[in-house]
């Protein structure tokens, strides 16, 4: 998980070819829909992510359309704005939930 501030109102969070173990087996552990929801339920629920996302890169994964439903359900539950969402090389199907982010 990584977290950077880009400017003290924005922040970049980067999980892009994600894994929580070892580098060596990223794209046998990259984050998959199960890992999205545990990911929302620890990250997205802290109060001290109020602020608007500059960037959110889950880009490289192995996230469906039930993945990124929990994503943009988590994000509009806690009223967070995100200026660039990277989703590409992932598994989704459909693309109704980010198209009603």
């Amino acid at each position: 998980f990584s977290l950077l501030s880009a400017a003290h109102a924005e922040l970049v969070i980067a999980m892009s070819n994600w894994n929580q173990s070892r580098w060596w087996q990223r794209k046998a552990a990259a984050l998959d829909d199960d890992g999205m929801q545990r990911w929302c339920e620890e990250h997205l629920n802290k109060d001290s992510l109020r602020r608007p996302l500059k960037e959110l890169d889950f880009s490289e994964n192995r996230l469906t359309s039930v993945g990124v439903a929990c994503l943009v359900k988590s994000l509009k539950a806690k009223g967070l704005t995100v200026g660039v969402l990277k989703l590409y090389k992932n598994c989704i199907e459909q693309a109704r939930d980010i198209i009603d982010f």
